[in-house]
């Protein structure tokens, strides 16, 4: 059964950055990567525990999770059936380590997990049995990005892609994918961190409905029979979910022309 983390996770005595264990609440800004194995429930409590562990492995070899362990500016949370891992360096740290771990997995392809990344505020707490965790709206928005995505996705959040994309190296594997509702009916803007050998790119999103019928209306709108010309601005800057989505409405307005194929390119929906 899958825990959530939205309020604390246990530190392990080994993590080499201790947390000061006060009542009263103290904010830092880190940088979170938070990462579970997609379809953990349905494992076996022997595969569970052998998919736990070489996750584990994988993640403590990754270059950057060692280098910020050993300047103890890095803390490990076990979630069950993954982790979080909250880095206090800078918005690259969870970024650079997600994509170590990403290629290190295509030597494991039989372990599938998703990832999501956020920078924000966390604290130290103390928990009922006077455990030192963490808490926080960093580590919640970090889940829920992660949460929005699928087997091999890398989701961050606007705010961290717009750090990122500060560096030049980042901007070509950024990509936007719009509003994806989360918990409490909570809409936020996601990118998808991908290129040819890290991520996924596709866009398996949980779309916000108001913009699915705001798309709709815009082509509803148009007046002329649809094409590339006068669909072009629509299209551009969706994804490819919301572009099935522009094909079948245009279908459903164009029953003269279902006999013949609907390609959903970059540049519009091509009878």
């Amino acid at each position: 059964m899958r825990r959530d983390y939205e309020t604390h996770g246990n530190l392990r005595a080994r993590d080499k950055m201790s947390i000061e264990i006060k009542k009263e609440v103290q904010l830092e800004i880190a940088h979170i990567l938070f990462i579970d194995i997609v379809g953990y429930s349905k494992l076996s409590s022997n595969d569970q525990h052998a998919a736990v562990e070489e996750l584990n492995q994988i993640a403590r070899a990754s270059e950057q999770s060692q280098r910020a362990e050993a300047t103890g500016r890095l803390i490990k949370i076990p979630t069950g059936d993954g982790m979080a891992l909250v880095f206090y360096t800078s918005p690259e740290a969870p970024a650079q380590c997600a994509v170590e771990i990403s290629r290190a997995l295509k030597e494991h392809p039989r372990l599938q997990v998703r990832m999501g990344i956020h920078s924000g505020p966390v604290s130290g707490v103390v928990d009922v049995n006077e455990r030192a965790n963490l808490a926080g709206a960093g580590l919640n928005m970090a889940q829920r990005m992660m949460d929005c995505g699928d087997a091999g996705h890398i989701l961050l959040s606007k705010h961290v892609a717009e750090d990122l994309e500060e560096y030049e190296q980042w901007r070509p594997h950024l990509h936007d994918l719009g509003a994806c509702e989360v918990k409490h009916g909570v809409h936020v803007s996601i990118v998808n961190l991908y290129d040819d050998n890290i991520g996924n790119p596709q866009a398996r999103v949980n779309h916000d409905p108001n913009e699915i019928l705001h798309v709709l209306a815009r082509v509803d709108a148009v007046s002329r029979p649809v094409g590339p010309g006068n669909l072009a601005e629509i299209v551009a800057g969706v994804d490819d979910t919301l572009k099935f989505v522009i094909g079948v409405r245009c279908f459903v307005r164009n029953p003269v022309c279902t006999h013949r194929r609907l390609d959903i390119g970059a540049d519009g929906v091509l009878m």
